[in-house]
């Protein structure tokens, strides 16, 4: 009898989704940022090299969804959205945090957003 109390209170409390075999996959938080102007979506937390207090550096955009001079002969060239052309940082080229070149985006120029999968 006290196996069926905390079997339905189980469920009470946790809901019947919670032994779906589909949990696993349809509950994932995927984190995305997107443009403050325009909500473009910019930036996948995966590809987050690390944040401070102003900006969080990202080794690429989705999809090439910003847009800077690839030809500069500068270390730092400006960052756009592409489709409301919003300066949104710096694409730093090179240097000792990611020799491949990163994305340093103002956080106020990028929204946090959560994706349920």
């Amino acid at each position: 009898m006290k196996i069926i109390q905390v079997l339905t209170l189980f469920f009470v409390i946790t809901g019947c989704d919670y032994f779906s075999p589909k949990t696993s996959n349809s509950k994932l938080n995927s984190t995305i940022y997107v443009c403050s102007k325009c909500e473009t979506i910019l930036y996948d937390e995966k590809d987050m090299l690390y944040q401070n207090e102003t900006s969080k550096d990202f080794s690429k955009s989705i999809s090439e969804k910003v847009t800077y001079n690839p030809n500069s002969i500068s270390n730092k060239e400006k960052l756009f959205c592409k489709k409301c052309n919003m300066e949104i940082g710096n694409y730093i080229k090179s240097d000792s945090i990611n020799s491949n070149g990163r994305h340093c985006i103002d956080k106020n120029s990028i929204i946090l957003k959560k994706i349920l999968k």
